[in-house]
């Protein structure tokens, strides 16, 4: 380079890129498995007799259902609705109202 030349930058080499890696596809999605078709709900019938019988405690009223019994009669109108994510209140509670109905 002579002095009359004017100065030259020089690019810089870049370092080589690996190319990018091919997106994978998405795998294929499986439908839940507890979905129950609106057709096949129908409506709740009581516990079957093979199911566990709670037995009076001392606590139990003349009035009110205990505590096991509610529970028994929700668990089979759980399994009866197919078993249902997020409803176990509502099944509590209409447990609760037969079990009462039948008492009273």
């Amino acid at each position: 380079m002579s002095p009359k030349e004017p100065f030259k930058w020089r690019k810089a080499k870049e370092p080589a890129l690996a190319p990018a890696p091919k997106p994978q596809p998405a795998p294929a999605r499986q439908p839940p498995v507890n979905v129950v078709p609106a057709a096949r709900v129908r409506e709740i019938p009581p516990p079957p007799a093979s199911a566990p019988q709670a037995t009076a405690t001392g606590s139990e009223t003349g009035s009110e259902p205990s505590h096991d019994r509610i529970a028994v009669r929700a668990y089979g109108l759980w399994e009866a609705q197919g078993r249902p994510d997020g409803a176990d209140c509502e099944h509590w509670h209409e447990a609760e109202r037969q079990l009462r109905a039948n008492r009273g």
